[in-house]
C-alpha cells in the first residue's frame, strides 16, 4: 500500500547547534513519503548554511527564509507550502525517533483531527522525564496544549483555513485548541517518539515583555470563541475554565513572575480575567486531578485574594527558597501582625490538643526568633473535666486566685482551639460551683483584655464533619480563611467604619425580628486579624438601655458547653425580660449569672468573602459573609457601653438569601439587605464569589 505523503514543517531560529540532530532524526524515519519544509526565522548563525548541506543529501528538504515574525508565522508558511495528506509541526532543536511517523501514521484514524504520542523532557544537565503522553480526559482539558508531538490531519486544516496567530507566546495553544473545537476526535499512540530538548533561548521560550505573556489573554478567548460558534462551549465549559486556571493563574502568572517588573496589578489583572468569565473556578474538579501541592498552593493564595501573599510565594519559587507551609505564615502573621512580638517578651500559648503540635512548633520558633520567650500550655481536657464536675465554692475560688495570679506574668496570649466533642464540658451546668468560677474570674478577665491577645482554632476532623467536608479539604479550607489577605480586608471596612461611627439608630428587620438601638458617639472597631483568626469584623456597642423588639437567631452556638439553636429573645429598655430556645434552662443558667449577662455589648457585621456557612465554632461563624452577630454581657473596652460582664456570648443571625433574609438599616439607611451592602462605597465588601456560591445552595 502507498505510502501518504506527510509534510513536517520546521521553523528555525539560530539554530546552528540543533539543526543537525533535528534533521537526522527526520530523514532517518522509517516512513520515506515525506515533504520537509524548513522555515527559517530570521537566523543569524550557520543555520541556514547547514541546511543547505542536507538539502544537496535529501531532496525532500525545502528552505524559505523570513524576517523575525515569530513561530506561529514560520508555521504558516509551511501550511501555505505544504501539499501532503497529513502535517506535522517538529521544533528545530527537538528530534524524533525514527519510527515517529510510521505509528502516527497507522494511528490516525479518517475522521480524526490528530494522533499524537508522549515523549521525554531533556533538560540542560542531562535529566529527563517522561511527558506529553495524556489520556482523552486530560487531552480535551488542554494538559499539553503543544503541536510538536502530533500528526495533523492535513485536509482539515486547509478546510477549515486554519492558521497559528501571529503570536510570540502560546500559538500552539490557540492553533490546537480551536482545532479540538472544530473537530475534537483524535487518536492516542502509547508511546513516548518525541525527544523534547529544553533551553531556555528557544524560539518559543524567550518571554521578556509583558505584552506577550499577556497574549494568553487573546489565545483563550480564540479557543472560547471558536467554541461558541461550534456549538461546543457549554458541553466544554468545565474544560475551558481549567484551560484558564492552567495557562492564565499557573503557566502565565509564573512566566511574568520572573520578571523585574512584576506586582500586585498583574495578579490582580491575571485573576480577574478568570474570575470575570468562571466566578466558581477554584472548585473546578480538575485542579485536584492535575496539579501537585506548590501549584494547589498558588491557587488557594489566588482563591483567598492574598495577592501579597501569592508574588511572595512565586519570588520564593523563582530563587529557589523553600516554600512556607500554612503553619509557618500563620505562625508569622500572628507573631508580627496580632500580638507584634517584641524581645524579652513572654508569651504564653494555651492549645486544647497536641493535634494543634505543627502550629505550636512553629509559633515557639518564630517567638524565640525573636527574643521572646514562648511558654506553651497544653490543656488536659479530662483532668478539667473532673475538675469541672467535682470542685466545691472554695476550691473554684482558689483556682480562679490561681489563674488570676499567673496571668499577670505573661505580656500576651496566644489561645488554640480544637474541636473534639461538643458536649464533652455539656455537664459542667450540673455543678453549680462551675457557674461561680465565671464570676470568680472577673480579675483575671481585666488582666487579659488589658494585654495583646489573640484566638485561633486549629482545623479538626469534627470541625472537618460540620462543615460537610473531608478533613484534608477542611483544613485547606481553615487555612484559606485564617491566612487571608486581612490588610486589603482592613482597607475595604474603612467605609463600613466610617458610616457605623455617624449612625445614632439601627434598626435590624427578618424573620421573628424587629429590634432597633441607639449606639450614638459609641466608636465602632475594625477587627482584621488583631484578636481573632479567622477575622473580619466592624464591631460597636448599643447604649445599654436602648435596645427594644425581638430577634430570632438562627445559627447554632455553644456555650459553656452546652448547645443552643434558635434563641428567641425579647428586649426591653436593653434588658432581655423573654426568651425561648431548644434548652430554655440552660439560657436561663446563663442569663443569670451576673447583673449584666441580660444587656448587650456588642454589634458587629462579619464580612469575610471565604467564610459562608457556620460550623458551631463562634470564633469561625462570627465572621460569616452576610452575618451579623449581637453579644450578651461584657462590653469591650474600646467600644464601652458601660454593661460589665463575666459572659461575653456572640448570637449569631445569617440574612443572606439562603437563610432567612433581612434587613438592616443605619439611620434608617438601608445599609446591607439579603447579606448584600446597599450604598456604593460599600460594595467593595460585596464579594461575586460568594454570591454564586451562596445561590448554588438555595
Amino acid at each position: 500500500m502507498e505510502q501518504e505523503k506527510i509534510t513536517v514543517v520546521i521553523p528555525m531560529y539560530n539554530s546552528k547547534d540543533y539543526i543537525e540532530r533535528c534533521l537526522n532524526s527526520i530523514c532517518n524515519q522509517t516512513y520515506k513519503n515525506l515533504e520537509i519544509i524548513v522555515i527559517d526565522d530570521g537566523s543569524q548563525d550557520k543555520s541556514k548554511s547547514i541546511v543547505e548541506e542536507f538539502q544537496q543529501k535529501d531532496s525532500r528538504i525545502k528552505y524559505f527564509y523570513q524576517e523575525n515574525q515569530g513561530p506561529g508565522v514560520a508555521r504558516n508558511v509551511g501550511i501555505e507550502k505544504g501539499t501532503g495528506k497529513y502535517i506535522s509541526f517538529i521544533d528545530s532543536d527537538d528530534e524524533i525517533r525514527e519510527n515517529f511517523f510510521e505509528i502516527l501514521s497507522n494511528t490516525i484514524q479518517e475522521n480524526d483531527s490528530f494522533a499524537l504520542t508522549g515523549g521525554y523532557m531533556i533538560f540542560p544537565d542531562g535529566t529527563f522525564q517522561k511527558s506529553f503522553l495524556t489520556n482523552e480526559t486530560e487531552t480535551r482539558n488542554f494538559k499539553v496544549p503543544i503541536s510538536c508531538n502530533k500528526l495533523f490531519n492535513f485536509e482539515l486544516i486547509r478546510e477549515k483555513n486554519l492558521r497559528f496567530k501571529s503570536l510570540y507566546y502560546a500559538e500552539d495553544i490557540d492553533f490546537w485548541g480551536r482545532l479540538l473545537m472544530i473537530n475534537d476526535k483524535f487518536s492516542i499512540a502509547n508511546d513516548y517518539l518525541y525527544l523534547c530538548y529544553f533551553r531556555e533561548d528557544s524560539l518559543t521560550r524567550s518571554y521578556t515583555e509583558k505584552d506577550t505573556i499577556y497574549q494568553i489573554f487573546q489565545v483563550i478567548s480564540n479557543i472560547e470563541d471558536s467554541a461558541k460558534i461550534n456549538n461546543k462551549y457549554e458541553s466544554l465549559k468545565e474544560n475551558l475554565e481549567f484551560l484558564n486556571i492552567k495557562e492564565v493563574l499557573i503557566r502565565a502568572m509564573k512566566q511574568i513572575s520572573q520578571l523585574s517588573d512584576f506586582g500586585e496589578y498583574d495578579v490582580i489583572k491575571m485573576l480577574s480575567y478568570v474570575e470575570d468569565k468562571y466566578p466558581n473556578w477554584y472548585y473546578n474538579k480538575y485542579i485536584k486531578l492535575s496539579f501537585d501541592k506548590y501549584r494547589k498552593k498558588r491557587l488557594e493564595l489566588l482563591f483567598k485574594k492574598d495577592y501579597k501573599g501569592i508574588i511572595n510565594y512565586l519570588r520564593q519559587m523563582n530563587s529557589g527558597h523553600v516554600i512556607k507551609t500554612d503553619e509557618e505564615m500563620l505562625a508569622e502573621n500572628i507573631v508580627d501582625h496580632s500580638i507584634s512580638v517584641e524581645k524579652d517578651q513572654i508569651i504564653q500559648i494555651r492549645y486544647k490538643s497536641t493535634e494543634c503540635n505543627p502550629l505550636v512548633v512553629q509559633l515557639i520558633r518564630e517567638i524565640q526568633n525573636r527574643g521572646a520567650v514562648a511558654i506553651p500550655r497544653l490543656q488536659d481536657l479530662d483532668l478539667e473535666r473532673v475538675a469541672r464536675e467535682t470542685y466545691d465554692s472554695a476550691a473554684m475560688q482558689q483556682l480562679a486566685e490561681i489563674i488570676t495570679k499567673e496571668a499577670d506574668f505573661y505580656s500576651s496570649y496566644i489561645s488554640i482551639g480544637y474541636s473534639e466533642n461538643d458536649y464533652d464540658f455539656s455537664r459542667n451546668n450540673e455543678n453549680p460551683a462551675f457557674r461561680l468560677l465565671i464570676s470568680y474570674l472577673t480579675e483575671y478577665n481585666k488582666i487579659v483584655r488589658s494585654k495583646k491577645s489573640v484566638s485561633v482554632f486549629y482545623p479538626s476532623p469534627l470541625d472537618a464533619h460540620k462543615a460537610k467536608m473531608t478533613t484534608e479539604d477542611y483544613k485547606k479550607y481553615a487555612f484559606s480563611i485564617m491566612n487571608y489577605d486581612y490588610k486589603s480586608l482592613k482597607v475595604k471596612m474603612e467605609h463600613l467604619k466610617e458610616m457605623m461611627d455617624k449612625t445614632s439608630q439601627v434598626a435590624i428587620i427578618g424573620k421573628d425580628t424587629d429590634l432597633t438601638f441607639s449606639k450614638k458617639d459609641i466608636p465602632s472597631i475594625i477587627l482584621s486579624g488583631e484578636v481573632n483568626i479567622p477575622d473580619g469584623e466592624v464591631y460597636t456597642s448599643p447604649i445599654k438601655d436602648s435596645v427594644n423588639g425581638t430577634i430570632r437567631f438562627n445559627v447554632a452556638t455553644k456555650y459553656m458547653g452546652n448547645i443552643f439553636e434558635s434563641i428567641l429573645l425579647e428586649f426591653k429598655n436593653g434588658k432581655v425580660v423573654d426568651f425561648d430556645c431548644s434548652d430554655p434552662n440552660e439560657l436561663r443558667n446563663i442569663l443569670d449569672i451576673d447583673k449584666g449577662s441580660r444587656f448587650i455589648g456588642e454589634f458587629a457585621l462579619g464580612v469575610h468573602p471565604l467564610i459562608l456557612y457556620p460550623i458551631i465554632n463562634t470564633l469561625h461563624d462570627e465572621k460569616i459573609y452576610g452575618s451579623f452577630h449581637l453579644a450578651l454581657g461584657q462590653a469591650y473596652r474600646n467600644a464601652y457601653n458601660g454593661n460589665d460582664s463575666n459572659v461575653h456570648w456572640d448570637l449569631i443571625n445569617i440574612q443572606r438569601d439562603d437563610f432567612d433574609t433581612g434587613k438592616i438599616f443605619f439611620d434608617d439607611i438601608l445599609i446591607r439587605e439579603n447579606g448584600e451592602f446597599v450604598p456604593d462605597n460599600l460594595k467593595t465588601l460585596n464579594d461575586e464569589r460568594a454570591r454564586i456560591l451562596t445561590k448554588r445552595r438555595r
